[in-house]
């Protein structure tokens, strides 16, 4: 140990280990002392100024566009928290719809509108336009599992006469409304009108026989 620096040394030691009592690096006393400047301009920004938004008014604001933040109690708002409830809590359902929607009563808002009325097609479309659209839906929802040309990926072939669901027109239409939820498919009822489910099954009915390359083992019963 140098002779300059046996003063420095602290009084305990550990294992035979002294410690030398230097100055702390200047990078280090820097960011310290940056922290505690960017500690004291976010404390004004957001709780004593309130120019900024925290993260229960921006919640606010995305449950309700109209929301309007109030003025503060309190100049120290930080202070002025204890009637404070998160944007979720309310003892009532119905204060918390009215707090979500900015006062407005609950009755207000229309509930979504669930159309369960039947959707039933029997025999496909012809037309050329109706089949491109159709072939639109397929390429936009159905490849990930079907493949492009329908040859079969996680779900089953389309173009070979092997059906696990029936092979007529309409259990393919069932099929698309309802969904086979233990076999992943998803009911695409609400998620596509009446018109595109007809126009997507039409396109995939002309898929039958094709066969494409790399197609899928057969699955189901062979019609």
């Amino acid at each position: 140990m140098a002779e300059h620096e046996t003063g420095k040394i602290l009084d305990h030691d550990y294992d035979g280990i002294r410690e030398l009592d230097n100055l702390l690096p200047r990078w280090w006393l820097g960011l310290f002392y940056a922290a505690i400047v960017f500690g004291i301009v976010y404390l004004a920004y957001y709780h004593v100024l309130r120019i900024g938004f925290l993260q229960d008014d921006a919640y606010r604001r995305e449950m309700n566009g109209n929301y309007q933040r109030p003025p503060s109690h309190s100049l120290l708002v930080m202070l002025d928290r204890m009637s404070y409830h998160p944007p979720w809590y309310s003892p009532t359902y119905d204060e918390r719809q009215r707090f979500l929607l900015g006062g407005q009563a609950p009755q207000a808002v229309a509930a979504p509108v669930v159309d369960d009325s039947p959707i039933e097609f029997t025999e496909p479309l012809t037309a050329e336009a109706d089949l491109a659209s159709g072939k639109k839906v397929f390429e936009a929802n159905c490849v990930q599992c079907h493949g492009s040309l329908g040859e079969g990926l996680i779900g089953p072939n389309l173009t070979d006469n092997y059906w696990i669901n029936g092979n007529l027109f309409a259990d393919n239409v069932r099929t698309v409304v309802d969904g086979v939820l233990a076999k992943g498919m998803i009911s695409w009822r609400g998620k596509l009108s009446p018109t595109q489910i007809h126009q997507v099954t039409s396109y995939i009915h002309t898929l039958r026989g094709t066969n494409p390359p790399k197609a899928k083992a057969p699955q189901g019963q062979a019609y």
